[in-house]
């Protein structure tokens, strides 16, 4: 005899792994979206760019650090540098004795710091150079206003500025390539002046998200968050390996990798040169300053954490 409770329907019928929420949706396609392998194809394209920007110049590339080495491959590179962005924010400028990182703003400051501190009779490179049509008048204003002050925070580490002023020899001018643009568009190498050119890698993503079509701006930021571990130096001796690696063996891939370069790279100091013989002195935040600019511009290869660099840069500012 069969039951007399009625069949189920289709509506009353539960599937709990079919009811994500538009936002387990989104989260699920960002991170497909924002894939390793993605990353690494960015950058490629990115680092083909930045090949084109350095040929039209005729200029050697530096690497902005903690994210510029992903885009030029170590063959390619000679130095490295550290501006940090925080210092390019509006009402946040500053020379900073870490050396500044945003191209429209805290690299033209340093650049103008610079200048006003070793070649104080070439006045016409003392103005702070920026991009055409970005800053309002008001806060470029601001920005002059205390270039002056940087100059005298410079002086105050007691740098061989001497030596820095006979190695640079001639004032530092400033141009910006993009992937809109190249500003300005005519100028080139000269006699009478170091060109910088400013580089950004990424072409720019339209929209709230930082990705499109696979393309992911800034591909090699926060290499923390998605790398299992790869560097730069290993990703372009191994990228063609990395392209042909399906998305789920890369990890394993990766770690492999990472593993052979650390073993035939093998070398260390274990006295740390450390000198026992050197005398006791004070040690302030002043003292700090001084040995930790040294320790930038003398140490082009030094990768800390962002964290590091924030804390320690919160230190020495307070």
């Amino acid at each position: 005899m069969g039951s007399s409770e009625p069949l189920p329907t289709l509506e009353s019928l539960h599937f709990p792994s079919a009811q994500l929420s538009i936002s387990q949706t989104l989260s699920s396609l960002r991170r497909s979206a924002l894939s390793v392998s993605n990353r690494l194809q960015s950058i490629e394209n990115d680092g083909a760019f930045v090949h084109e920007v350095a040929e039209h110049y005729g200029l050697p590339l530096v690497a902005n650090e903690r994210c510029g080495s992903w885009y030029i491959p170590p063959s390619s590179k000679v130095g490295s540098a550290y501006f940090k962005s925080t210092d390019g924010h509006t009402g946040e400028w500053d020379f900073s004795l870490l050396m500044p990182d945003a191209l429209s703003k805290t690299i033209p400051i340093w650049s103008a710091v610079l200048n006003r501190a070793l070649f104080p009779s070439e006045t016409a490179y003392h103005a702070v150079p920026l991009p055409p049509n970005y800053l309002g008048a008001s806060e470029e204003a601001q920005i002059e206003s205390r270039i002056e002050g940087f100059v005298n925070s410079l002086k105050s580490l007691k740098l061989d500025l001497e030596t820095l002023r006979s190695n640079l020899s001639k004032p530092i001018r400033i141009a910006w390539a993009n992937r809109s643009y190249y500003h300005p568009a005519d100028l080139q190498k000269s006699s009478e002046y170091n060109l910088l050119v400013l580089c950004s890698a990424s072409r720019r993503v339209h929209g709230a998200e930082m990705s499109e079509g696979g393309y992911i701006q800034g591909a090699g930021d926060d290499s923390e968050g998605w790398a299992h571990g790869l560097t730069p130096p290993v990703f372009w001796a191994n990228h063609d390996l990395l392209k042909g690696t399906s998305e789920e063996d890369q990890p394993d891939v990766i770690g492999r990798l990472v593993g052979e370069f650390k073993v035939g790279n093998v070398s260390a100091d274990v006295t740390g040169g450390f000198d026992a013989s050197l005398s006791k002195r004070a040690i302030g935040k002043q003292f700090i300053r001084q040995r930790f600019a040294w320790l930038v511009s003398s140490k082009h290869d030094v990768n800390p954490s962002r964290a590091t660099l924030q804390s320690v840069n919160a230190f020495l500012m307070s």
